[in-house]
């Protein structure tokens, strides 16, 4: 078919990409997944990761967390990605293995706020309060005044029985 004719005729990746992405917003879900697995080689790391996002978009997850592998096995420094192979994990409920990709991205980039609001809410997911609160007060300095962290902060010292300490969360945010 046409994607054996563009990718024997040389058509570079991210016009593949960028198709992919019009099927996926046309609604042609298995034709984007089909142009993104043909991509989805050995390779580049960048298109690696947007090949990643792709397939994120069309909620393959397992598909996703390969590419996403893939591409941090070629460039381990790449914060953004663990913080997608992470969010790819959590999505498919692999909770443990979803808070060491954010404990990466975190590592790799520590200004990272989604990073860690991401790492903190997983941690909290995993009943790990006391690291769970550590990485949302990190998030919350990073962002000063964002709601989110606030919330979540109060709400898991809630949850842990520690009423006294949420109300005082509370009133700083």
């Amino acid at each position: 078919g046409w994607m054996d004719r563009a990718t024997a005729g040389g058509a570079p990746p991210a016009w593949l990409l960028d198709r992919a992405g019009i099927l996926l917003r046309l609604g042609r879900r298995d034709a984007a997944l089909a142009l993104a697995r043909g991509l989805a080689g050995p390779g580049d790391p960048a298109r690696l990761a947007a090949v990643g996002d792709l397939f994120m978009a069309t909620r393959a997850w397992e598909d996703a967390v390969a590419a996403y592998r893939a591409a941090v096995d070629l460039r381990p420094d790449h914060a953004a990605v663990w913080n997608n192979l992470g969010g790819a994990l959590r999505e498919l409920g692999r909770l443990p293995e979803a808070a060491a990709a954010y404990r990466h991205a975190v590592a790799g980039d520590p200004a990272r706020y989604e990073a860690w609001a991401n790492l903190a809410a997983t941690l909290g997911r995993l009943a790990a309060t006391a690291d769970a609160l550590e990485a949302w007060d990190r998030a919350a300095a990073l962002r000063p005044g964002e709601a989110a962290p606030a919330r979540a902060i109060t709400g898991l010292l809630q949850a842990a029985g520690r009423a006294d300490e949420a109300l005082a969360a509370s009133e700083r945010w």
